[in-house]
């Protein structure tokens, strides 16, 4: 099965470093980068030391419900280009590893019993596994260590 691994959208992005408001309306926090590994999730990159970036509350639901989840991310601060690939992200194989799950086409939420912890080089297996589910309209990857939104990964 091929995939597509979907970054936070670029209209989304644009609207935040442009002095947009984060999901709980507050304004994102400026920071400088200490190299310690600050994935951008637009270029789903690692912020390099030294370079602006943006924390702020995010969602990567359209509507609020019970599963829609809000946590931190990162963004550069300055325009970079959104990921573009149908592999997994380079900078995601320099981290052991990460939670996904599925989400249902019908309810919206959480298939249960998609939820795992995988190595970060077994997760194009895992989410190929997962979307063989008709109902499973897209799998989202996130930290094993802090939950936060990684991306979404779709059938291509």
């Amino acid at each position: 099965m091929k995939l597509k691994f979907l970054p936070v959208p670029t209209e989304q992005y644009l609207e935040i470093i442009n002095g947009g408001l984060d999901a709980h309306g507050n304004k994102p926090t400026l920071s400088i980068s200490d190299g310690g590994g600050m994935p951008c999730r637009h270029c789903l990159e690692d912020i390099a030391k030294g370079d602006e970036f943006l924390a702020f509350a995010y969602s990567p639901f359209n509507t609020k419900h019970a599963y829609a989840e809000v946590g931190p991310i990162f963004l550069h601060a300055k325009t970079c280009k959104a990921y573009d690939a149908h592999s997994i992200p380079p900078s995601f194989l320099t981290r052991e590893h990460y939670m996904i799950r599925g989400y249902s086409k019908t309810t919206k939420a959480i298939q249960y019993g998609t939820g795992q912890r995988v190595a970060s080089n077994n997760i194009e297996a895992q989410a190929a596994e997962i979307l063989k589910d008709e109902d499973c309209e897209y799998v989202h990857i996130r930290s094993a260590s802090y939950t936060c939104f990684a991306c979404r990964i779709e059938r291509n």
